[in-house]
């Protein structure tokens, strides 16, 4: 555990980060940073936010990106998927599987279930959290009250890297699916036993992309991933962050349109980052005021 201070939006704000394992139902764990105020009143309970994708988060330091929304009164945890960066088990067969989404509802009700907790959790993140951060709100776990899905999509088969309006983008086929490959195959973290079947999984397992491409048409495969069409599946509020010069800039539209619970939007001319290649915007002080409605019933 760590007590620091972090600089945000040129501003420091000060919280602690430790390391952490949420079990499974399975009894695997998965290893998160969390990321909660330095100075937690006992006698108050909390909303949590949470942050899940396959980067190896806890490799490095979740405080720029928690460390603000721990100082104005929230526990942050970014999760490590299955079988990637500390987290055990063998990693999911694809993207956004089944097992995925099972892990990511444990997640939820652990963290709903904490003494410090006040029950409700928010689900964001960007890309890859984003896009499941959706499918988490269509499965309706009972904790989570409301997401902030950033340059993500309703439509995973159209608006997604490996195809786009039904073209395989040969250019994206050399960048994350082959990114994707190192990642996976890196070793864990130091202590991390490799004499067991899931080290040497992480080696051996076949690569994602594979599995995309014997599904070259809009298919079962990916339909069961897309909130598109069927908008009715979520029931909680959504804020969306998007960039007229991302590779999906029209998700956003559909979704505002289609969707009948709260929603926002902030959209500005960006690629596939905030800021890139400008203006900037102070998306955590803005995603704060959503999470304090939604979360802490402030108006």
């Amino acid at each position: 555990m760590k007590s620091v201070e972090t600089r945000v939006s040129k501003r420091i704000y000060k919280a602690v980060s430790e390391k952490a394992f949420i079990p499974m139902r399975d009894g695997v764990k998965l290893g998160a940073n969390l990321v909660r105020p330095d100075r937690p009143d006992p006698n108050s309970r909390y909303p949590a936010l949470f942050t899940y994708d396959p980067y190896r988060a806890t490799e490095g330091d979740s405080l720029p990106r928690l460390g603000y929304f721990a100082e104005h009164g929230y526990y942050g945890v970014h999760v490590d998927l299955r079988g990637t960066g500390m987290s055990q088990g063998r990693e999911v067969p694809n993207q956004y599987s089944e097992q995925e989404w099972r892990d990511a509802e444990d997640t939820i009700a652990w963290l709903a279930a904490q003494p410090w907790s006040n029950g409700n959790v928010g689900m964001f993140g960007t890309s890859y959290s984003g896009y499941n951060s959706i499918q988490l709100a269509m499965l309706k776990p009972p904790a989570l009250k409301a997401i902030i899905p950033t340059f993500s999509a309703d439509d995973v088969y159209t608006d997604c890297i490996v195809y786009y309006d039904g073209a395989l983008q040969c250019e994206a086929l050399a960048r994350w699916p082959f990114f994707m490959i190192a990642l996976s195959g890196l070793p864990g973290p130091p202590d991390y036993n490799y004499d067991t079947p899931e080290a040497q999984y992480r080696i051996e397992q076949e690569p994602w992309i594979f599995e995309m491409l014997r599904h070259q048409t809009n298919d079962a495969f990916w339909q069961r991933l897309s909130l598109r069409p069927h908008y009715e599946a979520i029931k909680i509020p959504v804020m969306m962050v998007a960039g007229w010069l991302d590779q999906c800039p029209d998700s956003f539209s559909r979704m505002m349109e289609h969707l009948t619970v709260p929603t926002r939007a902030i959209v500005g001319p960006w690629t596939h980052g905030i800021g890139l290649p400008g203006p900037a915007i102070n998306i955590q002080y803005e995603s704060l005021r959503w999470w304090d409605r939604w979360l802490k019933g402030r108006r």
